[in-house]
């Protein structure tokens, strides 16, 4: 089973003239963080949301097969329903 924690990394934006944080997931099996499965950087822009996937996440027992559906499942809700900035 795994869990999962938030990474954070800085990108630089032109438009706003500086960084600005985006957020992913580090996914590891249960009581070995320090030996990750796979990252994904940068799939939201608010900490708010990559904490309530990974609460999400780290609640429902992950399985290492089932990363990819969770990551498609993030982008598609994402572009579904993020509001325009």
């Amino acid at each position: 089973m795994l869990n999962c924690k938030i990474t954070e990394a800085l990108f630089y934006d032109e438009e706003r003239g500086g960084t600005i944080p985006m957020y992913g997931l580090n996914f590891f099996h249960i009581g070995s963080s320090d030996k990750s499965v796979r990252v994904v950087d940068a799939l939201f822009r608010k900490e708010q949301e990559a904490m309530a996937v990974m609460a999400r996440i780290n609640g429902d027992g992950l399985s290492e097969i089932h990363i990819d559906d969770v990551i498609e499942d993030i982008i598609i809700e994402t572009r579904e329903y993020a509001p325009a900035d």
